[in-house]
């Protein structure tokens, strides 16, 4: 689905602990990444996150889908929130920086890329 989403100001979360499970854009996620989930944007786009009340920013991918909380728009990686200087929720307006194209110069969709296998 294509999105014309370019900025909007929201409330941000961060991940919970422990998850250690592929993205759903197939990437590992490590405790310090800068990596955010947003429902709608496409995987590997990416995002400037600005915290409202400090003027802190961060530039991030989108690899995973989420918040699925009423009222939430972005997830943050506890590496992310850590550099923008907060646990919980906190306000912020998220820029599209890069926005990702999910489809080849022909029009149609590639195939999702298969991941690898930890050794």
């Amino acid at each position: 689905m294509p999105v014309d989403l370019h900025s909007e100001v929201c409330i941000a979360s961060t991940y919970s602990e422990g998850f250690n499970h592929p993205l759903a854009s197939g990437v590992r996620r490590r405790a310090d990444d800068i990596l955010v989930a947003h429902r709608h944007l496409p995987f590997h786009t990416v995002v400037r996150v600005t915290r409202l009340d400090t003027g802190k920013s961060l530039e991030a991918r989108v690899e995973d889908r989420g918040p699925f909380v009423r009222g939430r728009c972005i997830d943050l990686s506890r590496g992310a929130a850590r550099q923008l200087g907060f646990s919980g929720v906190v306000r912020v307006r998220v820029d599209v920086v890069y926005e990702h194209q999910e489809h080849t110069s022909d029009g149609t969709h590639p195939e999702k890329p298969k991941t690898e296998r930890s050794r």
